[in-house]
């Protein structure tokens, strides 16, 4: 296991994924009932015990970004599952865009406003640079992020 995640940390971030199965139960109960959508979401669960270890630590709650890589994770662990199950990308896309809309409406639409607005200010900016800088010195070993594919460069579903 990644030494920053110690057994106190993988309960937390265990505790962390079950909240995101509301997000998800929902569109798999309607799409494929509730048989496939319970052993999705028991393998999807697995699945992200799995990745856990490969998570890099990239400086914790003191690192405003930590909780993004921490929900990509979770996600990418139901998209490995979906694809296991022979789901298409599309398929994959709408059950996530379903599952986001699930979670965001939790939000008072003020509240996602005023994120909305933070996210895109030119001070926010700057401090999220700030925080690549301090992740990119924290992470060792790890590559250097470049946030912009190269001209023609796609991304692909593997």
């Amino acid at each position: 296991m990644n030494q920053n995640y110690d057994a106190r940390s993988k309960n937390k971030l265990m505790s962390a994924f079950d909240k995101t199965q509301s997000w998800f139960k929902p569109n798999l109960d309607e799409s494929y009932g509730k048989e496939f959508a319970d052993q999705a979401l028991r393998e999807a669960r697995l699945e992200y015990e799995r990745l856990i270890p490969e998570i890099p630590f990239i400086g914790g709650s003191k690192v405003h970004m930590t909780e993004d890589l921490m929900e990509s994770v979770r996600i990418l662990a139901y998209l490995l599952v979906l694809k296991r199950h022979k789901k298409t990308l599309d398929v994959c896309k709408t059950i996530l865009h379903r599952s986001m809309e699930i979670r965001m409406a939790k939000y008072p639409r003020l509240i996602l406003k005023l994120g909305e607005w933070r996210a895109f200010s030119k001070p926010f900016g700057g401090y999220l640079q700030a925080q690549l800088y301090r992740t990119e010195t924290l992470a060792e070993g790890a590559p250097k992020c470049n946030p912009r594919l190269k001209k023609g460069a796609t991304t692909q579903w593997r």
